[in-house]
Formats: structure tokens, sequence, C-alpha cells
């Protein structure tokens, strides 16, 4: 794994961690690393330092 890709694996995890201390006990938390996006443009790579929060329902 390069530098990049180490950098934001941890970055996913420590978002998981800190979700993971905060949920509700029937809740499940997993980080997944999604790699890196220019979604907010490739001028400013900063910008696409995110992590994305999905909230997964059981079908009723």
């Amino acid at each position: 794994m390069d530098a990049n890709q180490t950098l934001c694996s941890d970055r996913a995890t420590a978002v998981a961690r800190t979700l993971d201390a905060a949920k509700l006990p029937n809740q499940k938390v997993q980080a997944v690393y999604l790699g890196q996006t220019d979604r907010f443009g490739s001028k400013f790579p900063e910008r696409n330092q995110l992590s994305e929060i999905w909230q997964i329902r059981p079908r009723k």
C-alpha cells in the first residue's frame, strides 16, 4: 500500500472508531477505503480528502 492509500485507510478507520464509540448497541460500524477521488476537482486535491458515512437500514 502506498503512503496515500495508508493515510486514507487510517482516516476511514479513525472515523469508524469515533462512530463506533457513539453508536447504539444494535448498530454496526465498518470502515471501507474506497480510494482516491477527484469528486471536488483535481486542482485542489486536499478537498478530496473525505469520509462518507452511510446508514444501511434492514428491509422491512
